[in-house]
């Protein structure tokens, strides 16, 4: 695996996304390096992400926090997600230790710490943000906010490599609880995974990039109704007329 050239490492949800999305996209963002428009939707995500995380880090007040929830039309009444947010800051105000947030984990192929001296493997093999870690003795569990609707197989593969990206670099390991915050839709949805989960999480990895190295054309996607919201398609010939 080390010997992987950098056209698919190193490896995240978001690359592999793409890369199932479309090829040329993939190309377009992860091999020639061009920055695509950021729609007014991914901004709404992008500033809601923001607004969790100070109000987990105790940056903000509740009624605040509420506030800003209503003005980016997150409708709160009846919301099971306002206590189960509220909930988080709780246990980051008992137990400050506990509770992570925006924590970037990047890892070689061993799954040791990118950059761990003591590792024989000096590959930047993949990456995760976990939006909330919270540990305690009973476990584990990443959060992770999400806008918009549910997908559910896009979901179920992020949840997934999340748990087995956090299981390989536990010690003993730990199997996490994944829980997904639907911010428009007011749920909460929580994934749990076994090991053999976990081995086809890692076999999803390595056929991605066993699939992205072997590629040569890069072609648009077949489906164009995908193009519509893509930050590439005013310089794709695959744009819809």
């Amino acid at each position: 695996m080390d010997t992987l050239p950098n056209k698919s490492l190193p490896w995240s949800y978001s690359k592999l996304s793409c890369w199932n999305a479309c090829h040329k996209q993939y190309f377009y963002r992860y091999i020639a390096g061009i920055r695509g428009d950021t729609s007014p939707a991914a901004q709404r995500g992008i500033e809601l992400h923001s607004l969790c995380e100070e109000f987990v880090n105790g940056k903000c007040e509740e009624s605040v926090f509420l506030r800003n929830l209503v003005k980016a039309r997150v409708a709160i009444m009846g919301s099971t997600i306002v206590p189960f947010i509220i909930a988080i800051r709780q246990t980051a105000e008992e137990d400050p230790g506990s509770v992570m947030t925006e924590l970037k984990v990047k890892v070689n192929s061993q799954y040791l710490p990118y950059g761990d001296p003591t590792s024989t493997c000096h590959w930047h093999y993949g990456t995760v943000i976990y939006d909330v870690l919270i540990e305690d003795s009973d476990g584990a569990e990443i959060i992770d906010y999400k806008t918009g609707k549910i997908y559910d197989e896009p979901h179920y593969i992020q949840a997934a490599l999340y748990a087995n990206t956090y299981y390989r670099m536990s010690h003993p390991n730990v199997m996490p609880l994944v829980t997904f915050v639907y911010l428009d839709l007011g749920v909460t949805k929580s994934y749990e995974f076994t090991y053999e989960d976990m081995q086809d999480a890692q076999a999803y990895i390595h056929d991605s990039l066993k699939e992205i190295n072997a590629e040569q054309e890069f072609n648009e996607t077949e489906d164009k109704t995908k193009c519509r919201w893509c930050s590439y398609r005013t310089m794709c010939r695959g744009m819809p007329r």
